[in-house]
Formats: C-alpha cells, sequence, structure tokens
C-alpha cells in the first residue's frame, strides 16, 4: 500500500520478490528501495498484467532503485531482485521497499486562472505546491510570487505535458520568484517549493497574468544607446552580441535581466561568459533557441561570474543575463569560438541491429552517425558498455533539429532514447556529458552505439508450416541445438543449448504448456536477445528484452493450458557465441 514499509534479503542473484500495488488514486509516485543496508544493489520492474511500464537500476539511494512513474487507478505488480554484473550479483543484501504518492492527478489540483491570485503557506522542504493553469491565449505571460511576507524564499518551476520549460528563484521582489514566458494554449502545471538550502519558510501569494511587451522587466544597456523602458516585439530592438566582442554593462538591482541576440554562423563549439571589473558581482547566463530553455549556468566562470561552453548550430540565440544574488555590479559579456586541437571526426553509418564502437576522450569530443529508417515505427538508440562508467550523452537530428535527446537513460551512465521515427535519413550524436556548473567531463572511456526496432518483427515461419495448436511435441533430444524456424517444442523444466549466432536471426521454438499457471521464459548467455510471445492464434502475448541478465530477455507470465510460438530475435553485436532457453515455473 502507498506508505508502507516492507522488508526483504537478496542473497543470490535468482532471487526475486513479487509485490501487488493497488492504486487507488491517480498521480505521481515514487517507487524505490532504501537501506538498513547501503551496499544492497536492487533492480525495480513496474509492471500492469504482462506489459514492462518501467524498470530501474542505482537512480535511488546509493544502489537502490527507483522509479518515478505517473500511475493510473487500477492494480500493479512490483518486482524486487538483485542487480547483475557480469552475470554475477553485484551486491546482495537486505532492503526496504515503499511506495509513495509525490503529485496527484491533474484534476485534483487547485486551478491558477490568468489575473487570479492564489494564498498558500510553505512550512518545509518537503512542501511542493501545484497549481493548473489553464491558458487559452497566445502571448507572454508573467507568474510571479509575492508577499505577504517579504522573507519566504520561493522557487518557480513551470511545466508542460510532463517537461519542465521555464524555472525560476529570486528572480521577483526580495526573494521572491518570477517566471516570464510565451505560452501557447493549453494546460500548464506551476509548482512552488523553497529554495533549496533555505530555511525561509513563510505564506506567499501566487498570481499569473498576460503582459503586453516581450520583457515588461528587462532593461537594456547597449554601450551605444540609452535605457530603453520596453521592447517591441521585433526581436530586432535586443542588441546583438558579436563574435569577439565585449560588451560592458551594470545589473542595477536584483530584477534586472539584460537580453542580447547571438548569431552563429559556423557550427562549433562556443564559450559565453561574464568577467570583471567587478569580480564580486554575481550573474546568472541563460541561453534561450525561441522560447526554449537550452543552456544555463550560474557561478562557472572566475569567482560568481557565470559561463556557458557548448556546441551551437548555425542559427540565432538569445541569452539572457540576470543577477544571481544581490551581489550586483558592473560586467563584462563576451562569446568566443573554442578552439579545439583534434580535428572533427568522421560521420560513420549506423545500421539497425549492429553496433559501431566509439570513444570519449574530452569534452569536445561529438561522434556523429548516420541512420537511415526505411519502416516506421518505434526505434531504440543506446550505448552500451564494455566500460560501464562511460557517461554520454545522444541526440538524434534531423533537417538540422533536435528531435530527441537523453543522458543517463540506459545503463548505469549510458543513454538512451525511445522515439517513434517516420522513413528518413537521421543523425546520431554522441558526446561526453558534461557537468551544468563547471563544463568538465563528467567520465571518459569507450562505449558502443546500437539502433534497433521496438516492434515486433513480422512472422518469419513458412506458410508450409502449421499453426502452434497443431504441432506435435518434437521427439529431438533436449540437447539437439534448434535451427531457425525449425518448431522446436519446448516443455516445462527443460533448457536448450543453441548453436552457435554468426549473424543476426529469428529463432522460432514451440511451446508446449501443459497446466495453468505462472510461467518464466527466459535466455542465459552473452548475445543480446529479444523474445516475443504468441498464442495459438497468433495475437502477441507478452515482449520483452533486457529484462534478463546482461542483454538477456526474460518473460514472466500467467499462461493457459495449450500451444504457444516463441520469437527469440538475436542480433549480432560483435560475437560470435551460442545461447540458452529456460521454460520454467
Amino acid at each position: 500500500q502507498p506508505g508502507q514499509f516492507l522488508s526483504g534479503t537478496i542473497r543470490t542473484l535468482k532471487d526475486q520478490y513479487f509485490y501487488r500495488l493497488p492504486i487507488s488514486q491517480p498521480g505521481t509516485y515514487t517507487i524505490e528501495t532504501l537501506p538498513p543496508d547501503e551496499r544492497t544493489d536492487t533492480h525495480c520492474t513496474l509492471l500492469q498484467g504482462t506489459s514492462v511500464l518501467a524498470s530501474d537500476d542505482d537512480s535511488g539511494h546509493n544502489r537502490h532503485c527507483r522509479i518515478n512513474r505517473v500511475l493510473s487507478q487500477g492494480e500493479y505488480t512490483l518486482q524486487i531482485k538483485g542487480a547483475a554484473f557480469r552475470s554475477r550479483l553485484a551486491k546482495g543484501g537486505a532492503f526496504r521497499v515503499t511506495v509513495r504518492l509525490i503529485k496527484p492527478s491533474r484534476e485534483n489540483l487547485p486551478t491558477l486562472d490568468v489575473h487570479q491570485t492564489l494564498s498558500h503557506h510553505l512550512r518545509s522542504h518537503q512542501d511542493v505546491h501545484s497549481y493548473r493553469l489553464p491558458i487559452t491565449q497566445s502571448g507572454f505571460y508573467t507568474i510571479e510570487t509575492h508577499g505577504p511576507s517579504p522573507e519566504t524564499d520561493t522557487m518557480c518551476l513551470l511545466f508542460f505535458q510532463g517537461k519542465q520549460i521555464a524555472f525560476d528563484e529570486d528572480g521577483g521582489s526580495r526573494l521572491h520568484c518570477r517566471i516570464y514566458s510565451h505560452l501557447n494554449p493549453g494546460d500548464y502545471i506551476v509548482r512552488i517549493r523553497t529554495s533549496l538550502g533555505s530555511r525561509r519558510f513563510g505564506p506567499y501569494q501566487i498570481t499569473a497574468r498576460r503582459s503586453n511587451s516581450l520583457f515588461p522587466s528587462v532593461r537594456i544597456l547597449p554601450p551605444a544607446q540609452t535605457r530603453s523602458p520596453s521592447l517591441a516585439l521585433d526581436s530586432s530592438a535586443i542588441p546583438a552580441l558579436n563574435m569577439g566582442q565585449f560588451v560592458q554593462n551594470e545589473l542595477k538591482s536584483t530584477v534586472d535581466q539584460h537580453s542580447y541576440r547571438i548569431r552563429i554562423t559556423t557550427p562549433g563549439t562556443y564559450k559565453i561568459e561574464t568577467q570583471g571589473p567587478q569580480s564580486s558581482t554575481d550573474t546568472v547566463c541563460k541561453l534561450f533557441v525561441g522560447n526554449k530553455l537550452f543552456a544555463s549556468n550560474d557561478d562557472g566562470g572566475n569567482k560568481l561570474h557565470c559561463k556557458i561552453e557548448i556546441f551551437l548550430e548555425n542559427r540565432e540565440y538569445l541569452l539572457r543575463v540576470s543577477a544571481g544574488s544581490r551581489r550586483i555590479g558592473k560586467y563584462r559579456l563576451s562569446v568566443s569560438p573554442v578552439l579545439v586541437s583534434h580535428t572533427a571526426r568522421p560521420t560513420r553509418p549506423l545500421i539497425l541491429d549492429q553496433s559501431l564502437r566509439g570513444e570519449i576522450k574530452t569534452r569536445h569530443d561529438i561522434d556523429s552517425y548516420s541512420l537511415k529508417i526505411t519502416r516506421p515505427g518505434r526505434y531504440r538508440i543506446e550505448t552500451q558498455p564494455p566500460e560501464q562508467d562511460t557517461d554520454t550523452v545522444c541526440k538524434i537530428i534531423q533537417a538540422g533539429r533536435i528531435i530527441a535527446q537523453d543522458d543517463d537513460g540506459g545503463r548505469k551512465r549510458h543513454c538512451r532514447i525511445d522515439v517513434r521515427l517516420s522513413n528518413g535519413d537521421y543523425t546520431i550524436q554522441i558526446q561526453g556529458a558534461t557537468s551544468r556548473w563547471s563544463g568538465k567531463l563528467h567520465r571518459a572511456g569507450r562505449y558502443r552505439v546500437l539502433a534497433r526496432s521496438l516492434d515486433a518483427p513480422p512472422s518469419t515461419l513458412p506458410p508450409s508450416t502449421p499453426p502452434p495448436s497443431t504441432l506435435p511435441p518434437s521427439t529431438l533430444p533436449p540437447s539437439t541445438p534448434p535451427s531457425s524456424m525449425s518448431g522446436f517444442a519446448l516443455q516445462p523444466g527443460q533448457r536448450l543449448q543453441a548453436m552457435r549466432v554468426e549473424q543476426q536471426r529469428l529463432d522460432v521454438y514451440i511451446l508446449q504448456i501443459p497446466t495453468h499457471g505462472s510461467y518464466r521464459i527466459e535466455t542465459d548467455g552473452v548475445m543480446d536477445t529479444k523474445c516475443y510471445l504468441d498464442d495459438a492464434q497468433g495475437s502477441l502475448v507478452a515482449v520483452d528484452d533486457d529484462h534478463g541478465q546482461g542483454a538477456n530477455c526474460r518473460i514472466f507470465t500467467r499462461l493457459n493450458s495449450g500451444f504457444y510460438r516463441l520469437r527469440v530475435l538475436v542480433r549480432f553485436v560483435g560475437r560470435t557465441e551460442p545461447y540458452g532457453l529456460t521454460l520454467g515455473r
């Protein structure tokens, strides 16, 4: 039950705990394991029926797992097992598992209408207040907190369709937050909480209002112009920051924001930073593409100055410089290209289900791969070991536009993107993850990049093959290696050793289930497998990828008596090895 703690102990790699999770109130839930044993390495899998909704390893405390997921009303199944490393148990021990409701569903949130003021009170760091903000007309909007207590330290976060699109801290009056952004019609979520590290709790009021100017609270002080009280919607009113040019300006209050246009004509890595003449000036840099935040930094430069070092494409960007604290004063702003000592790496073709090796040595290394999609569907692009600690970032680019990116969504620190792609040519960029504050590379090392389809492949059984319900059990001994599309029958308690795999192939097996119950179907070995289970009518019952040991598949589901067809897609990832298949209970 949500809020309840249950205990367990993992001693071997085969130990698994299953919990029934009834959800009566829709909302966002956190499912995680906790100490008493700090070193226990757990792996969590959340299922609804036979479908895997989410899985995680090492996202929680120390080596514990954590899943954050929006759940609707219904019943779910939670699986807890020990994490595997090189086909062995990484670290066993005791654990506690709990489920917490983090945020109720949108239907239960209070509504913050435009030009309306609501009051609330922050009493601890755990208090997070969420509001539903309906926008019916496109335009620029201001969302801010204010009195009655000027000492309440608030942080504002704005979300749309589950993604954070704006953030502010201390941008309003005194220690209050203020978000100013262009919003299109739709439902938004505003979250208010106490600033991290602050203990200034208290009451506050939140207001959302529509603004008529582009930046109503922005003060721009170009070197050769006077202060402009307001700006028109035309972006040409914002001064341009040319390459290699120094612009001197002054922040005279904590609400001052200076905006600049940056035009990039040659793609590459650029450095945007503020410097003296006053080293005590605390600046925050935010770089925007259109109305979306692209990069930000605070205190990454000299002393309290900001610095952004990032790869920029051929387009126009908007830079905003604001005060990071009450330490206001003069600053000098510049943008300059970063001279990289090594030559650019050529683009290599990436073929589906065939991995390529790469290596990240410095923060400037960017590996590019070309990917051609000929069949629309869901695809997974990810990096994998040979080195677990390599920290990678993946980007999918089409026609010069980033359509998806990820960091740490795969195994350990590797990236993984699950996305639906249409026919066309795509560019995959792999680079090392860097610190948001210092710009330093987290973990260099080698990796393998792989692109694969997540859709079930079409059945490759020959037309002459009878349906599974009419296939008799095989008379071959269990040790006989099956071949692709052989129709080899497998009964509970049997384990098969497949022949050596030298290229990608699809092996088909017939499963004979004698009685109704729960069954476990899994592969073992070093190959990368994906399992598809069909019933006697040819309908897909379950599918799994990478939930077994290593890159093996594992299906755990309830089956009725009868015949089933199991399709095992064996991917060629640079190794030529056999694999095993087990049907157990």
